[in-house]
C-alpha cells in the first residue's frame, strides 16, 4: 500500500466529514446509504452490513465493491460511523 496515497484519502475523507458534506440517507438492517458531496459530483455510498463492504458510485458511476483503501467517499462514511458510535456510547 502506498502510505502517501492512503494519507491523502484520509485527509480528503476528514475534510468531507468536517465540512458536513456527507449525510445518511437511509438506514436499514442490511445496508446504510449515504450521500457524499465530492469535489465535482454527488456520490452514493453504501455500507453492506452482511458483506461488511463499502460501495461507491465514484468508480465509473457504477456501484461496485471497492477496496476500502481506494476511496475517500467510503472512508468518510467509515469516519462518520466511528464518530456516531462514540457519541451513542458516550465516548466510552
Amino acid at each position: 500500500m502506498n502510505l502517501l496515497r492512503s494519507d491523502l484519502w484520509y485527509e480528503k475523507a476528514y475534510k468531507i466529514v468536517l465540512e458536513n458534506k456527507i449525510a445518511v440517507v437511509t438506514d436499514t438492517l442490511v445496508r446504510k446509504y449515504y450521500e457524499v458531496q465530492g469535489k465535482t459530483d454527488v456520490y452514493s455510498v453504501i455500507y453492506d452490513r452482511l458483506k461488511r463492504k463499502w460501495l461507491c458510485s465514484c468508480e465509473g458511476k457504477s456501484m461496485v465493491y471497492i477496496n476500502q483503501e481506494h476511496c475517500s467517499h467510503s472512508k468518510a462514511g467509515q469516519i462518520l460511523e466511528i464518530i456516531n458510535t462514540r457519541i451513542k456510547r458516550g465516548f466510552e
